[in-house]
């Protein structure tokens, strides 16, 4: 049986933490098996990942904004140099581009010009019969032009009303064409594929450029707590240095404890469709570097009021047929001493030996890692080491 998939199972322990906040400004949470876990989105792991993996590796970087026209319009000025250059068109030009990957401008324009149509006829049925029926309808005018310019500023140097996820890649296709003074359509600067590794790995949407949308290459699930958790408060003050007594400021901050368990599951044939990089010069050292990340980074939230800045204390990588991680539905209880770990560890090898007594051909090769993996008993044919051995088993099976 052919394994494409391979998913890193995780169990990290992170002390006084608020890594991943709610609209209340809490540790987020859900309720599973009849108690409250704490929960890190998936989101906020993935960009966490893509923040390390972009700094830490020399390699094609992306953007995330709803601003990306300027970013453009300065790119091809640069590329410009000394040569004539309009500026205003540039941003016109990168507006209109952004803007097509998002909404369809065109049936957006001709359904506002309608409806303004409609909105004026109807007006000018009010007019009084006796009355200016021009200065009637030029007061209509200009309270309309007026509503359109507000509506303009409201929405200020927004491209989109969403974030749209671009590479550094893209942005340079599309500076060049328009710095020659053209007016490149979506197909000329987008596609499936992409040179950001982050991008294919993690996939883009565009609302009303589906065709030209990356398919993730990586799956991330959220990282849930095993075990029932409770959110402690924190009072804090901030002292007036120049006042005699008293606090200038005082609050409360959340925050909670736990061991987490997190997949993220790489699909080997879906990361050469969606990533141009996967043949080049410098695959392996990007998939190091990306590998690294995805593992060892948590969400920032919070990062410099705590020091949740533990490695995940053991890993399991497994080599899949398909995708399928493990659950912990019923809460791990903690040891007579304390401790929610080493139970946690036995639960989720449990569940590793069960899956290989129900499908052992669904399951290829592992390997096992993690600052604390003596706590893993061993697994029939499993590898054992560090996360140099771990990652380069992990990209020796996504070359292959």
């Amino acid at each position: 049986m052919t394994h494409d998939f391979l998913t890193i199972h995780q169990l990290i322990a992170l002390p006084y933490h608020n890594r991943n906040r709610d609209d209340r400004h809490a540790p987020k949470t859900l309720v599973e098996g009849g108690v409250t876990r704490g929960v890190l989105s998936s989101q906020s792991q993935k960009r966490a990942a893509r923040i390390r993996y972009e700094e830490l590796a020399a390699a094609t970087g992306s953007v995330r904004s709803r601003h990306l026209a300027g970013r453009i319009a300065d790119r091809a000025e640069q590329i410009a140099g000394d040569a004539p250059f309009d500026r205003a068109a540039a941003d016109a030009t990168a507006r209109t581009l952004i803007a097509k990957l998002t909404k369809n401008t065109a049936s957006a324009e001709t359904a506002q010009a309608a409806k303004d149509k409609a909105a004026r006829a109807a007006h000018e049925r009010k007019a009084p019969k006796d009355g200016d029926v021009d200065a009637y309808m030029a007061e209509f005018d200009r309270a309309a032009e007026d509503k359109r310019i507000a509506a303009e500023v409201k929405a200020g140097d927004r491209d989109s009303d969403t974030a749209i996820w671009i590479s550094d890649e893209e942005v340079e296709i599309a500076a060049a064409a328009i710095a020659r003074g053209d007016r490149p359509e979506t197909e000329d600067v987008f596609a499936g594929a992409t040179g950001s590794l982050a991008i294919a790995a993690f996939g883009r949407m565009f609302a009303n450029q589906p065709d030209v949308a990356t398919e993730a290459a990586v799956a991330v699930s959220p990282a849930v707590t095993t075990h029932p958790i409770s959110i402690g408060f924190d009072t804090f003050t901030a002292i007036d240095d120049l006042a005699s007594r008293g606090a200038a400021h005082w609050s409360q901050a959340s925050h909670t404890t736990g061991v987490y368990y997190r997949t993220q599951t790489i699909d080997r044939k879906q990361l050469r469709r969606s990533w141009t990089g996967a043949d080049g010069d410098r695959t392996r050292e990007q998939l190091e570097q990306f590998v690294r990340a995805l593992i060892e980074t948590v969400p920032q939230g919070r990062k410099n009021g705590s020091a949740a800045e533990t490695r995940p204390a053991v890993i399991l990588a497994e080599q899949q047929a398909y995708r399928f991680g493990y659950q912990f539905e019923t809460p791990v209880a903690a040891l007579p001493t304390g401790g929610y770990l080493e139970p946690s560890v036995n639960a989720l090898f449990e569940q590793a030996t069960q899956a290989r007594d129900y499908d052992p051909d669904a399951i290829g090769a592992a390997f096992i890692s993690g600052v604390q993996a003596g706590l893993a008993p061993d697994l029939p044919g499993a590898g054992k080491g560090g996360i140099r051995h771990l990652t380069e088993f992990i990209v020796d099976w996504a070359l292959a």
